[in-house]
């Protein structure tokens, strides 16, 4: 099946996308992935509008990527924090995909801001295919197998 012929309905990147597809939400689960979960501490460290921040924020909720948890400080009114789900934590793979992407070809190495490593062996970790039973798989041998029930509509 030729995949200009597809009906793409059912297509995970279009479905994905239509949650978390722009700059602002990326760079707010950016932030959660590396600790940031305050809505005050969202806003300021992110530089975004309030509205743009509560619309993201929102989305990501209703979708479940993020859970919103009460929290109170001593002598202060109750307030919420954003906390990844189940769901948000399968992000973590694109936020990384996104990151080394960008580090090998839009950003130079003496500005590289992270780079990922094993704890155990200290060895750098890169993103990559592999089959179910672990064993790495080079982009050459991968084949893209469409599910023509799903892809005639």
């Amino acid at each position: 099946m030729d995949w200009k012929e597809v009906n793409t309905r059912h297509c995970g990147v279009a479905a994905a996308t239509g949650i978390v597809g722009d700059r602002w939400t990326q760079l707010i689960l950016r932030d959660v992935f590396a600790g940031v979960r305050r809505y005050s501490d969202l806003l300021d460290h992110l530089g975004v509008s309030t509205a743009v921040l509560a619309d993201r924020l929102g989305k990501l909720v209703d979708h479940g990527i993020l859970a919103k948890v009460p929290y109170q400080t001593e002598g202060r009114r109750h307030r919420y924090e954003y906390q990844l789900t189940e769901r948000g934590f399968g992000l973590l793979y694109v936020q990384l995909a996104l990151a080394e992407f960008g580090y090998e070809h839009l950003v130079d190495d003496e500005n590289r801001l992270v780079s990922m490593f094993d704890r155990d062996t200290g060895q750098r970790v890169t993103v990559g295919l592999v089959r179910e039973d672990g064993t790495p798989v080079d982009l050459g041998s991968l084949e893209l197998r469409i599910n023509e029930e799903s892809a005639a509509g």
